[in-house]
């Protein structure tokens, strides 16, 4: 009994302690915590009025006082804002799961066929309008679905930060300082301090509503995310059946149109035949309206009439819908999958084989232009028909147009039935115009639709396979290889060399024969004839390259003819690649390995006429040696061990392409991998053997065409061969797929490289040429006309001896750049796919600047799912990543080359074409190499995240120190851009500074050449030109006077003097005859009479040999007239 007592009091003991926990549960405020609630809005507002109203007070405590009241009426909006978003939570808390198990009923509820009501009288713009309402309610469930997928995919990060902020929420309320009342605090300080504590307690309280909310999110994420699980199916559920729906009112509108079709053709045929029935008179109208309204229901309903079109367009935008929705469906998926897993390895081969099916972007590009066109004519055949349309507005005048009034009472019934047929008639004719116009906009709509579509198709699918490659290169698509790998080799060989399946081949590849054999026996015929003239081929190739090698060759045509017999013998094996490729590919009922098989034939059949073409532009006295002037002994070197390499990859190419084809991991890690070492490992060979110092293909050519040894032979045969090596490591540490898009696109773009090089030399070979034959005319006009002169026999003609690959300077600048801007164009099509992969650099950061929003970004309040996101704030801090390095990098490269080679480049293809003179156009470069620079130089800045906010005042401090120390260098880079501008002096003009005559050879930015006319080169200081007096003798006009003085005896005739002088002058290259010579007696003095020739020279560069002809001709007249000089 007494224990039992016991257990009654400590029951009795529970059952209290438990009411007092309901009883403190009741009065506890949300967050967990005693919080007494603050006042509420409209107490706080009489409080502000009471302390606006009080005398006592001084304005600045009362504007505290309502500043304090201010903050906390926000701080309650808050807490009211924190509650509304928990209440959604706490009603998923209560009635999530009788709803979840409601809405799993009602998903297995869901009738699985789909009807319509469509009544049989409808017309076809009642059907259209109800295809329109369905149209719109499949889109607002496709974007309910795509909602609900997005906030599926936000939960697990969401997951993670909800006890982050509920801690950091707690640790909020912890801080908030309580407030005291002193008990000796005056009437003023009371109503701030009783401010301050309505403040803190409306802190408390707004943070102990945020956390409630909190929790209570977290408490209830489980159960509302299998509430949008089941939302999802029944989403996904109800858009397949409005997908049913919308088929099903398109057939309807496509049934009812057809019908109607059907109706007016057999009511236009029905026409005809009462046309042919009716009287005379009226068989002439009738019939030809009757015809007019046949060719229109013919245009609706013909063949490639405009239902037919209708139709077939709706077919391309279903089509193009369903693709929309397969690639929006695998980005969505691919997103999810790399968000949550990472770079496995499974995420690398959905990638990769989510890359493999995307859609081919260039089919429905082409689309795009032929719909554009296609909307184009409808619009014009649109407006046609309209104003046909509106000349039939009012048929009763065109019925009086027709039928002309008649005034004999005897044949007014005949007119009046004439015009009821008639009328009929042209009312037909109206409706027929009308469905056709009604057709018509149907099929403008559905083209803007399809229109509309496919570009959202193609941009969709440009930002998935964006996304693909930005992540697929740096997933590993295989483990580490080793023995494993190797031990299942011997297996999967077995079962792949079985004879069963080579049987399946050849019967593969002879079912593919049979399906064309007249045009695959004329390409087999093809190919046996160019085998079996591979010899005379050769031959020719070599009795070509003599004829090109004859230096009295002029014409391109051995070239050419050299460039077709190269072809035709790199052809063969190729050919016959592909076409076992193509006949395995389009057998009927093949096989996995009989299409993987013919694929990996035609991807050989590329790689082997790239080759054959390199080793066949290589035969010796072919194309390189006799045409491009090639050094014989490299071109034999690389000939001799591109033969092996032609052997060689091919093969092997086959088989990696064979694995990779099958779609078996285990073919493609074993064989497919070791395959492409086998090719990696050649290659290293192959550039070992070309790349050798001193002895490699490359370094023999450098050396006999420079005539001195490559300086960098070293590192360039380190980098070619340490490009497989690495490859090939990549390729065993599991990086195989990365390692063949490498390798391929390295591979490409050595063969555009060679391609290009060989162009730019057939170029070459043409400018050549074209020299060569003017310079053999100006010899054979030379040797014609001193045959006429001298009547002499001109012996045999000698060929002018013209160095090959020897062409002018600007003409082979022009071309090399031509050829660099076409090598990097080709290169940018090569690794565009591959250069998203390089944005991984923008992540890695070198170094972070924390600014501003990174100290408020701690500070920003809570979000939760409910919220809608706000937009993107200012990044915290500044970042500086290894991608801006590498884009500040190639920024500089890229303005170091354009400054080097963009105005030689405008000058020659620009400038030289008009009138400017060699001064101007210096200036003009001069400018444009500064501009480019200081461009160049903004970028790299800007790339490296230096803008001029952030410089301006470093600037303005190092402008002022600079002005001090280095303020001649300033004068003089001033001055110089004053010359570039002004042009006081001109590259090529002579002029006279500090007693030194000269020709300006070049304006830099400190200071200006000046070579004299003894070659020494005079380095004069821009500022120079501006301060102090310069002479330039042809700044504004280029002749020049030359006076020569004279001397001559008493007792000479000076008459006779005069005359000589001015025949002299006459008679002398370069002297002008306007302004004329002058002869003047200067003087006379005791010993000679001085006579002073002044001459006018058209150019100061002919002054000194002016002078020189003008005396040796004075010296010589006057010792033939005997005139002495004195």
């Amino acid at each position: 009994m007494t224990r039992n007592k016991k257990a009654g009091r400590v029951y009795i003991g529970i059952l209290l302690m438990a009411l007092m926990a309901g009883l403190l549960h009741a009065q506890e405020q949300p967050g967990g915590a005693m919080i007494e609630p603050p006042p509420t809005a409209d107490i706080i507002q009489a409080r502000i009025v009471q302390a606006q109203s009080l005398d006592t007070i001084e304005q600045s405590r009362k504007d505290e006082i309502a500043a304090l009241y201010g903050e906390a009426l926000k701080l309650l909006k808050t807490a009211e804002e924190w509650k509304n978003k928990a209440a959604p939570f706490a009603q998923a808390l209560e009635n999530g799961p009788g709803q979840l198990v409601r809405m799993q009923l009602d998903a297995l509820a869901q009738p699985q066929t789909v009807r319509i009501d469509a009544p049989k009288e409808s017309t076809l713009l009642e059907l259209n309008h109800r295809l329109l309402l369905a149209e719109e309610d499949l889109g607002l469930a496709q974007a309910g679905q795509a909602a609900i997928e997005q906030e599926l995919a936000q939960r697990g990060e969401r997951r993670k930060e909800l006890p982050a902020l509920i801690l950091n929420a707690r640790q909020r309320l912890r801080d908030v300082a309580p407030v005291t009342f002193p008990p000796d605090a005056s009437e003023p300080d009371k109503l701030l301090l009783e401010a301050r504590y309505t403040l803190a307690g409306a802190q408390r309280f707004a943070i102990a509503c945020e956390i409630d909310a909190l929790e209570k999110e977290l408490q209830s994420f489980d159960i509302r995310g299998q509430l949008l699980k089941v939302q999802l199916d029944i989403a996904v559920m109800g858009i397949e059946q409005k997908e049913k729906a919308v088929g099903l009112w398109r057939e309807a509108v496509s049934a009812r149109r057809q019908a109607d079709a059907r109706q007016a053709a057999a009511q236009a045929r029905a026409d005809v035949m009462d046309a042919a029935k009716a009287s005379p008179v009226v068989r002439q109208y009738a019939e030809k309206l009757a015809a007019e309204n046949a060719v229109l229901v013919e245009q609706r309903n013909g063949p490639k009439g405009l239902i037919a079109r209708i139709d077939k367009v709706s077919e391309d935008l279903r089509r193009i819908e369903s693709l929309l929705k397969v690639v929006k469906d695998e980005f969505t998926r691919a997103r999810q999958k790399a968000e949550s897993l990472g770079s496995s390895h499974a995420v690398g081969l959905m990638l990769r084989q989510s890359g493999e099916h995307l859609p081919d972007l260039r089919d429905h590009r082409r689309n795009l232009r032929i719909r554009q066109s296609e909307i184009a004519a409808i619009q014009a055949e649109r407006v046609a028909l309209g104003e046909r349309r509106a000349s039939m507005a009012n048929i009763e005048n065109t019925l009086r147009e027709l039928v002309p009034p008649i005034e004999d009472p005897a044949l007014q019934q005949q007119q009046t039935r004439l015009s009821a047929s008639l009328r009929g008639l042209l009312k037909a004719k109206r409706d027929a115009l009308d469905a056709l116009m009604d057709d018509y906009d149907a099929l403008f709509e559905k083209l803007v639709d399809a229109d509309a579509k496919e570009r959202e198709l193609i941009a969709e699918t440009g930002l998935f396979a964006q996304f693909i490659d930005e992540r697929v290169l740096w997933i590993r698509s295989n483990g580490l290889f080793g023995w494993g790998e190797a031990r299942t080799l011997a297996g999967l060989l077995r079962s792949v060399a079985d004879p069963q399946t080579a049987k399946t081949i050849l019967r593969a590849m002879w079912t593919g024969l049979a399906e064309r054999p007249a045009l695959d026996s004329a390409i087999a015929i093809a190919l046996l004839l160019l085998i079996w003239f591979r010899r005379w081929l050769g031959s020719r190739l070599a009795a070509e390259g003599v004829l090109a090698s004859r230096a009295t060759c002029t014409t391109l045509v051995p070239t050419l003819r050299a460039m077709g017999h190269t072809l035709a013998m790199a052809l063969p094996w190729p050919l016959l690649l592909w076409l076992i490729g193509d006949r395995l590919a389009a057998a009927t009922g093949g096989s996995d390995i009989v299409r993987a098989a013919g694929a990996a034939a035609r991807n050989a059949a590329w790689v082997t006429l790239v080759l054959s073409v390199v080793r066949e532009f290589l035969f010796p006295g072919g194309l390189a040696v006799a045409h491009l002037g090639w050094a014989e002994k490299p071109v034999r070197t690389l000939r001799k061990h591109s033969g092996w390499l032609l052997a060689l990859i091919p093969a092997l190419a086959f088989i990696v392409s064979l694995s990779s084809g099958l779609n078996d991991e285990r073919i493609d890690e074993s064989l497919g991998r070791l395959a492409y070492l086998a090719i990696l490992a050649a290659f290293a060979l192959f550039a070992h053997a070309i790349l050798r110092p001193s002895k490699g293909a490359v370094s023999q050519w450098y050396a006999l065409r420079k005539g001195e040894k490559l300086r960098f032979d070293g590192i360039a045969h380190a980098v070619g061969i340490a490009i497989p090596i690495l490859l090939g490591l990549l390729t065993g540490l599991g990086y195989y797929y990365t390692a063949h898009r490498l390798g391929a696109r390295l591979f490409e773009t050595a063969a555009l490289a060679f391609g290009i090089g060989a162009a730019r030399g057939c170029v070459s070979r043409w400018l050549l040429l074209a020299r060569r034959r003017l310079a053999m005319d100006r010899v054979r006009a030379q040797r014609h006309g001193s045959k006429e002169n001298e009547n002499t026999d001109m012996g045999r003609s000698e060929a002018p001896e013209i160095e090959l690959g020897r062409i002018d300077l600007q003409m082979n600048r022009l071309i090399k750049t031509v050829a660099i801007i076409g090598l990097l164009m080709g290169m940018w099509g090569i690794w565009s796919r591959e250069l998203p992969a390089l944005r991984i650099f923008t992540q890695i950061e070198v170094w972070r600047a924390d600014g501003p929003a990174a100290a408020s970004a701690t500070q920003a309040p809570a979000k939760t799912e409910a919220q809608p996101a706000s937009p993107p704030s200012a990044p915290a801090g500044t970042a500086l990543t290894v991608g801006d390095l590498l884009l500040a990098c190639i920024f500089a490269g890229m303005t170091l080359a354009a400054t080097r080679n963009i105005p030689g480049l405008l000058d020659l293809t620009v400038l030289s074409r008009t009138h400017y003179m060699r001064g101007e156009r210096y200036a003009i470069t001069t400018v444009a190499r500064y501009l480019i620079a200081m461009v160049g130089i903004t970028l790299t800045f800007h790339a490296l995240g230096i803008g001029w906010s952030k410089v301006q005042w470093l600037v303005a401090a190092l402008s002022v120190g600079l002005g001090f120390g280095l303020q001649e260098i300033f004068a003089n880079f001033v001055s110089g851009i004053i010359l570039l501008v002004e042009r006081p002096i001109r590259v090529g003009d002579t002029v006279t500074v500090g007693g030194v005559n000269g020709i300006v050879s070049r304006i830099q930015i400190r200071a200006t050449r000046i070579t004299d006319f003894t070659r020494k080169e005079l380095i004069v200081p821009n500022k120079e030109f501006i301060t102090r007096q310069v002479m330039n003798w042809t700044l504004s006009d280029s002749i020049v006077q030359i006076t020569i003085p004279v001397g001559i005896a008493h007792n000479a005739d000076a008459e006779q003097a005069q005359s000589i002088l001015y025949k002299l002058a006459a008679g002398t290259p370069h002297v002008m005859a306007n302004p004329a010579p002058v002869v003047l007696l200067a003087g006379i003095e005791k010993t000679a009479l001085k006579f002073e020739l002044r001459v006018y020279c058209e150019n100061v560069d002919f002054t000194v040999s002016v002078q020189h002809d003008l005396n040796m001709a004075i010296h010589k007249a006057f010792g033939e007239a005997g005139i002495e000089t004195a």
